[in-house]
């Protein structure tokens, strides 16, 4: 579904595949690709009922935000790329409160900081943050974090010099 014309995710998104898989106790998706769309909306239960989704591309959209509970029914996402869309911030616990993580990347978004909260609750392996406008107090809580857990989960090259004061 990539280079199309989307704006928006509706509510029940993927209804179709959900109720294709009715009566399983796990609904996986293993590639969605809605990358170079118009996308601006994601309705929270555009995702409702799926459990699983192994690699989930966003990118290059007009995203502003992630809504609450977006992914509450999806307790993994192996993949998630949501870089070159226009994010200013995420709402960590909410966004994903029972989501597990291994790679994230949000590059090229308007985000001038996340919490340290997401390491925590997504239990995320991966971050890529490079070209936002992040913080550097931001960036210097996550360098305590991880000196603090020994957990090397961002790279600090590109960010710790371009953070702003």
């Amino acid at each position: 579904m990539e280079y199309n014309l989307v704006q928006e995710l509706p509510a029940d998104a993927f209804g179709y595949f959900v109720n294709f898989y009715k009566g399983h106790k796990d609904v996986k998706l293993w590639y969605l690709v809605l990358s170079d769309n118009k996308l601006e909306k994601i309705h929270p239960d555009a995702f409702k009922g799926l459990t699983e989704v192994a690699y989930l591309n966003l990118h290059n959209n007009s995203i502003q935000e992630l809504p609450p509970g977006v992914f509450r029914t999806v307790k993994y996402i192996n993949n998630l790329v949501l870089s070159d869309n226009k994010i200013i911030d995420i709402d960590v616990p909410q966004v994903f409160k029972n989501t597990k993580l291994t790679y994230v990347t949000l590059e090229n978004n308007q985000l001038s900081c996340l919490p340290v909260d997401i390491f925590n609750i997504t239990k995320i392996y991966n971050l890529k943050l490079d070209g936002n406008p992040l913080g550097c107090e931001c960036v210097k809580s996550w360098e305590m974090w991880q000196n603090q857990t020994g957990k090397n989960i961002v790279s600090f090259d590109n960010i710790r010099e371009s953070c702003i004061q």
